[in-house]
Protein backbone atom coordinates (compact mmCIF):
# COMPACT_ATOMS: atom_id res chain seq x y z
CA UNK A 1 0.00 0.00 0.00
CA UNK A 2 1.18 3.58 -0.49
CA UNK A 3 3.13 4.82 2.51
CA UNK A 4 4.01 1.35 3.80
CA UNK A 5 7.60 0.79 4.82
CA UNK A 6 9.46 -2.47 4.66
CA UNK A 7 12.86 -3.06 6.22
CA UNK A 8 14.73 -5.48 4.01
CA UNK A 9 17.46 -7.58 5.55
CA UNK A 10 19.96 -8.86 3.00
CA UNK A 11 22.60 -11.38 3.94
CA UNK A 12 24.55 -14.25 2.45
CA UNK A 13 23.17 -16.78 4.89
CA UNK A 14 20.14 -17.23 7.07
CA UNK A 15 21.99 -17.00 10.41
CA UNK A 16 23.45 -13.57 9.58
CA UNK A 17 20.07 -12.35 8.36
CA UNK A 18 18.36 -13.51 11.54
CA UNK A 19 21.00 -11.83 13.72
CA UNK A 20 20.55 -8.55 11.88
CA UNK A 21 16.75 -8.77 12.06
CA UNK A 22 16.98 -9.46 15.79
CA UNK A 23 19.17 -6.36 16.31
CA UNK A 24 16.60 -4.23 14.47
CA UNK A 25 13.77 -5.56 16.63
CA UNK A 26 15.73 -5.11 19.86
CA UNK A 27 16.44 -1.49 18.94
CA UNK A 28 12.69 -0.87 18.61
CA UNK A 29 12.05 -2.53 21.98
CA UNK A 30 14.71 -0.33 23.61
CA UNK A 31 12.98 2.78 22.23
CA UNK A 32 9.73 1.67 23.89
CA UNK A 33 11.54 0.89 27.17
CA UNK A 34 12.91 4.43 27.27
CA UNK A 35 9.43 5.84 26.68
CA UNK A 36 8.03 3.72 29.51
CA UNK A 37 10.84 4.92 31.83
CA UNK A 38 9.98 8.54 31.01
CA UNK A 39 6.27 8.05 31.63
CA UNK A 40 6.81 6.48 35.04
CA UNK A 41 7.90 9.99 36.04
CA UNK A 42 4.43 11.20 34.99
CA UNK A 43 5.78 13.10 32.00
CA UNK A 44 3.50 13.15 28.98
CA UNK A 45 5.07 13.22 25.53
CA UNK A 46 3.43 15.43 22.91
CA UNK A 47 4.67 14.84 19.38
CA UNK A 48 4.47 17.09 16.35
CA UNK A 49 4.79 14.83 13.35
CA UNK A 50 5.55 15.97 9.83
CA UNK A 51 6.28 12.57 8.24
CA UNK A 52 3.57 10.35 6.81
CA UNK A 53 5.41 7.03 7.03
CA UNK A 54 2.96 4.43 8.37
CA UNK A 55 5.50 2.80 10.66
CA UNK A 56 6.37 6.17 12.21
CA UNK A 57 2.71 7.10 12.56
CA UNK A 58 2.03 3.85 14.43
CA UNK A 59 5.12 4.40 16.59
CA UNK A 60 3.97 7.93 17.50
CA UNK A 61 0.45 6.71 18.28
CA UNK A 62 1.89 4.03 20.55
CA UNK A 63 4.16 6.56 22.29
CA UNK A 64 1.19 8.87 22.91
CA UNK A 65 -0.88 5.99 24.22
CA UNK A 66 1.84 4.92 26.64
CA UNK A 67 2.71 8.45 27.79
CA UNK A 68 -0.83 9.84 27.81
CA UNK A 69 0.41 12.50 25.39
CA UNK A 70 -0.89 13.94 22.17
CA UNK A 71 0.14 13.56 18.55
CA UNK A 72 -0.23 16.42 16.12
CA UNK A 73 -0.03 15.23 12.52
CA UNK A 74 0.74 18.34 10.53
CA UNK A 75 2.84 19.78 7.73
CA UNK A 76 5.42 22.54 7.48
CA UNK A 77 2.76 25.12 6.66
CA UNK A 78 0.69 24.59 9.84
CA UNK A 79 3.31 23.37 12.33
CA UNK A 80 3.68 26.79 14.01
CA UNK A 81 -0.07 27.04 14.51
CA UNK A 82 -0.18 23.66 16.28
CA UNK A 83 2.75 24.56 18.53
CA UNK A 84 1.14 27.88 19.48
CA UNK A 85 -2.24 26.25 20.18
CA UNK A 86 -0.59 23.61 22.39
CA UNK A 87 1.40 26.28 24.26
CA UNK A 88 -1.67 28.46 24.85
CA UNK A 89 -3.77 25.50 25.95
CA UNK A 90 -1.22 24.71 28.67
CA UNK A 91 -0.97 28.36 29.80
CA UNK A 92 -4.74 28.82 30.18
CA UNK A 93 -6.12 28.24 33.67
CA UNK A 94 -9.73 28.03 34.75
CA UNK A 95 -10.83 30.37 37.49
CA UNK A 96 -13.95 29.41 39.41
Amino acid sequence: MPGDTIKVVLSHNRADGLRLARRLLLAQKEDMRQIIRITTSRISINTFMLARDRALVEFVRRVCEISRGKAYFTNTMTLGQFILMDFLRRKTKRVS
